[in-house]
């Protein structure tokens, strides 16, 4: 269906934000997070926020942020922290996700670390999150990863296994595994 939609130059932005909602219904019932995420932001594109009420961009931006934590392919979150449903979540419940999403996006691990003990009830409060966490800690080390690297200027980043390490917060004997998988994920 979504060839046949692409292929059609006159559909409406009222079909398109249909056409995605069903896709992000479908992709989530079928627990498939990457494909949810990206539904749903297609479906907010074609979908003004103001036509939603408090509660639906509520549950919107709760379940991408999910999605966008548990997803193994989504590690950059720069569209989902800047889009307007997002502010939905201020003063619920979930106004941790939003910090989350922050701290490892950039790979702050003080924040990131401070943010769990902080909020670990309500993180608890999500299996999900919980069987998650080693992908959680992964993308946090991919993103410290890519600041440290950032960080330096260009002439001056060859940087010692034991620079990664600490600036990654993961053990010395992990730092190739970690550089592979970012190498893999280019």
């Amino acid at each position: 269906a979504e060839k046949m939609i692409d292929a059609c130059d006159d559909a409406s932005d009222l079909t398109l934000s249909y056409f995605y909602k069903l896709c992000a219904t479908f992709q989530k019932k079928k627990e498939s997070p990457p494909e949810f995420y990206r539904s749903t932001l297609q479906y907010l594109t074609y979908t003004p926020i103001d036509t939603l009420d408090k509660n639906e961009q509520c549950e919107i931006a709760r379940d991408l942020c999910l999605a966008a934590f548990v997803a193994e392919t989504i590690f950059t979150f720069g569209e989902l922290i800047q889009h307007p449903v997002l502010s939905s979540l201020d003063g619920t419940e979930f106004a941790w996700m939003p910090s989350m999403l922050k701290a490892l996006n950039v790979g702050n691990i003080t924040d990131y670390d401070a943010l769990c003990a902080a909020e670990a009830g309500k993180i608890g409060g999500f299996p999900i999150m919980l069987s998650n966490q080693a992908l959680l800690r992964q993308k946090l080390s991919i993103a410290a990863l890519i600041e440290l690297i950032f960080q330096r200027k260009a002439d001056q980043r060859l940087i010692p296994f034991a620079n990664i390490a600490s600036g990654c917060g993961v053990p010395a004997d992990q730092v190739e595994l970690l550089l592979i998988k970012a190498l893999s994920l280019k």
